[in-house]
């Protein structure tokens, strides 16, 4: 089993890694630096087309720089509920379940890992499932995750109550 990080409040915290954002930036700051002062004098390269290069890898930089140094946390679980982008998605007396999902998107070779999280809404009339995009530049891994909604799902939750669910 995972061993779960909880923070000086007691809450599982996912945020933006800072580490792996920075080298990605790092990456694409060195990509930059080399097409704008790389000489590559046996084949001449038009300055526009220099240019073009430049913007392709300065953009991406500056983006990962800035998740670096946001850090915005994305994922927040605590004994008041889940918490998504800072919002509140749900109590833990509304919530159902939660599991790990891959989407399939044709022609792609990166994960697609989501948190399916199903959840009571409008007084336990409908449920609710929600999508939560599971990034490969988090501070936590999908199965801390899972690990930690079960953690906080079964401290908060009578065991009662889960007996007349009607999933």
């Amino acid at each position: 089993m995972t061993e779960l990080k909880l923070n000086d409040k007691g809450e599982f915290v996912v945020k933006e890694s800072i580490g792996v954002n920075l080298v990605i930036g790092l990456v694409f700051l060195a990509m930059f630096v080399t097409a704008f002062f790389g000489d590559d004098s046996a084949h001449y390269v038009p300055f526009w087309k220099r240019l073009n290069a430049m913007h392709i890898t300065i953009v991406p930089a500056v983006i990962f720089f800035v998740k670096a140094y946001k850090r915005q946390t994305k994922i927040l679980l605590n004994d008041t509920g889940f918490f998504y982008q800072g919002r509140l998605l749900t109590l833990w007396e509304d919530f159902i379940e939660a599991s790990i999902v891959q989407d399939e998107v044709l022609m792609s070779i990166q994960d697609n890992f989501k948190l399916l999280v199903k959840h009571y809404k409008e007084k336990k009339t409908r449920i609710y499932s929600t999508k939560i995009p599971l990034g490969n530049t988090q501070n936590q891994s999908e199965e801390a995750v899972l690990a930690a909604v079960q953690y906080f799902c079964s401290k908060n939750q009578h065991w009662f109550f889960n007996l007349f669910r009607p999933y």
